[in-house]
């Protein structure tokens, strides 16, 4: 869930592809160059020299990426967090609202998701105040 909110795009690249192929960790695209007389666009091979930026990947070392793919069961449980939010709980039947293990489960999506709008509310703030200053020097 973290990796889903914080690092999108991040999910779609294997360990495995980014030992084979050059990744842009900041969008998480494959690098590519043009070859050939068709100027077909192909994936730039990662050099053997050259190993892969495990130590900065969100997923953490390839023995833990596993852990932070999104499986169907969670992925379940977050669009049932996010029909929670969006109804005010009305969506839960009694029993789910008796059942702690689904309660625990949508108060850590909770706690993620809303760390998560707390950075982008921060990060919009730093845009806007920094759009403000840069207009003020201007002036």
């Amino acid at each position: 869930m973290k990796l889903l909110l914080f690092h999108p795009g991040a999910e779609r690249v294997t360990c495995e592809q980014c030992r084979r192929f050059m990744v842009d960790q900041s969008t998480w695209k494959f690098k590519t160059f043009r070859a050939g007389a068709a100027r077909e666009e192909r994936l730039c091979a990662r050099p053997r020299n050259l190993p892969p930026p495990c130590f900065e990947c969100p997923k953490g070392p390839p023995r833990d990426a596993a852990d932070s793919i999104l499986t169907r069961r969670n992925a379940r449980t977050l669009q049932l967090y996010l029909q929670v939010r969006a109804t005010g709980g009305q969506c839960l039947t009694r029993r789910m609202r008796r059942n702690w293990l689904l309660m625990r489960n949508l108060t850590i999506i909770d706690g993620l998701y809303r760390e998560w709008e707390a950075s982008r509310f921060s990060s919009q703030i730093a845009a806007q105040t920094s759009a403000v200053f840069a207009q003020a020097r201007m002036l």
